[in-house]
């Protein structure tokens, strides 16, 4: 009877032991949970979250997952990667709400120990071998970026002239405005900058060739905007005509 004590207590003691080094039932890898931005309204459950080596979260992710689907409570969902290579990694949660396989306007998207910014992947994260590391709470924030809801042109005056008319989805900062007519010089107009506000129409000046000349040629007419928009860079083409 007491060997058989003896031996009980030791295989429970070594269970113990090992549950708490995180073998049992953990392994490599890292966990933690998605919540959504105060303030912000959006489900974060089945999120993919991933796993990258470099910062700018370029490549394919060496690991990723999707985010507990379960729960009545969409504003937060607990996600777990195992069988991961101890090493340093940048964690990318994303919510693909627009389905068009890109992280793009009004997506959720976090990063660990930091904010999404296109090409800033936020803090290092690093991952010891044999322990699941605990990365607590990923802020996941409804992301926005610029877009050109529309954009229009218009050829006036007997096919002599052309205007155009656009749209940015949000306020934003324009830089330069270049419009390339097909077979002539890309024409950067520097009267089409400055702060534009989002959903409002704005429309060009008209433009001629040959001091009004030459007729305008027909499509594809081109126009390039360049600007900020909360603190990153854009450059969008879009066909016009």
């Amino acid at each position: 009877m007491t060997k058989k004590f003896v031996l009980v207590g030791v295989a429970i003691a070594l269970i113990l032991g090992l549950a708490g080094c995180d073998i049992l039932g953990g392994g490599t890898g890292v966990k933690g949970k998605l919540i959504i931005e105060p303030g912000q309204t959006g489900d974060v459950r089945n999120a993919r979250v991933e796993l990258y080596e470099e910062e700018n979260l370029s490549g394919t992710p060496v690991a990723y997952v999707q985010s507990e689907s379960g729960g009545t409570d969409e504003t937060e969902a607990e996600f777990k990667i195992t069988d991961v290579l101890a090493g340093y990694y940048y964690l990318l949660a994303w919510k693909d709400i627009d389905g068009d396989s890109n992280i793009s306007h009004l997506d959720l998207v976090g990063v660990y120990n930091g904010t999404y910014k296109p090409g800033e992947g936020g803090q290092q994260l690093t991952i010891e071998d044999g322990k699941m590391t605990d990365a607590g709470d990923i802020t996941m924030m409804i992301y926005k970026e610029a877009q050109v809801e529309s954009a229009s042109g218009t050829i006036a005056d007997a096919g002599y002239s052309v205007y155009y008319t656009y749209t940015f989805n949000e306020d934003v900062t324009l830089e330069t405005f270049t419009v390339t007519i097909p077979g002539y010089d890309p024409y950067t107009d520097p009267n089409e900058t400055g702060s534009w506000n989002g959903g409002q129409s704005y429309t060009t000046d008209k433009y001629i060739i040959g001091g009004g000349t030459v007729p305008i040629p027909g499509g594809p007419h081109t126009l390039n905007f360049v600007g900020e928009f909360e603190g990153a860079d854009f450059d969008i083409t879009v066909v016009s005509l």
